[in-house]
């Protein structure tokens, strides 16, 4: 019986499980941790994060169960190297926001975001205003 051919891993392999491992330490997960979350063994978690092992669709769907984020952020996230930094914050930020339950804590963490908000306008123009008057 001829051997079967490996499909050889690829940049969006790459990009995909850099990806991962991101959304996994945001989530304070260890590799333990999504490794039975999505029924399989620690080291093939650190297989996939290290792109040793392609990820097949099925087991990135539980995987982006197990991170609380949608399969499609970490698709556009690893496709677009192009994204800006910035960007990344704020899909991290919005994912995160979205896994607070107690709406209480959802509002303070408003407040928080609202008052450094502020504080980087006041700051701006506070610098624009400088640079006026020389």
């Amino acid at each position: 019986m001829p051997k079967e051919k490996r499909a050889r891993i690829g940049e969006g392999d790459r990009a995909f499980a850099e990806v991962v491992a991101d959304f996994r330490s945001m989530r304070y997960l260890t590799q333990q941790d999504l490794a039975q979350r999505i029924g399989v063994s620690y080291q093939q978690v650190q297989k996939y994060e290290k792109a040793k092992n392609r990820i097949s669709i099925g087991r990135a769907f539980l995987i982006a169960e197990a991170l609380d984020v949608s399969l499609a952020t970490l698709i556009q996230l690893s496709c677009r190297p192009e994204i800006e930094t910035a960007d990344h914050q704020v899909a991290r930020l919005l994912t995160t926001f979205r896994s607070i339950r107690d709406p209480v804590a959802r509002t303070e963490v408003c407040r928080i975001a609202e008052f450094f908000a502020r504080r980087s306008v006041k700051s701006w123009e506070s610098s624009v205003s400088e640079t006026h008057s020389l």
